[in-house]
């Protein structure tokens, strides 16, 4: 047992086969190495899946709401990672990989403006 910040904790790995499985039928799943020495006593990486923080609009959603939105979410990340302390690893980089899922044409257009993507 590992101890975290304030409980103790047990980790267990997922196989590769099984990662694949989850990732190929999720396109919002990736492969995922939690580093050793990431929380006090975890002296082993640990393999497993993971999810990126997502926002899901309607494929209907105008274009230019889409691009409203995800503007006015890049221009004022700071101030929310200010007030979500587990989103501090995101960057208007990340924001912008999708994975296999399909970005929304507004969302992808500002994407493209500030990113060059």
């Amino acid at each position: 047992m590992l101890h975290s910040t304030s409980l103790d904790i047990r980790f267990v790995s997922v196989d590769e086969d099984h990662q694949k499985t989850v990732v190929d039928s999720n396109p919002g799943y990736l492969e995922f190495t939690l580093p050793a020495g990431t929380y006090r006593g975890q002296n082993e990486d640990f393999h497993t899946v993971t999810s990126n923080a997502a926002m899901l609009c309607n494929s209907n959603m105008e274009d230019g709401v889409a691009y409203w939105i995800t503007k006015t979410i890049a221009e004022n990340l700071k101030d929310i990672q200010m007030a979500n302390s587990w989103l501090s690893e995101v960057t208007v980089e990340s924001m912008s990989e999708t994975g296999r899922i399909e970005m929304h044409s507004g969302a992808k257009e500002y994407f493209e403006e500030v990113l060059g993507n």
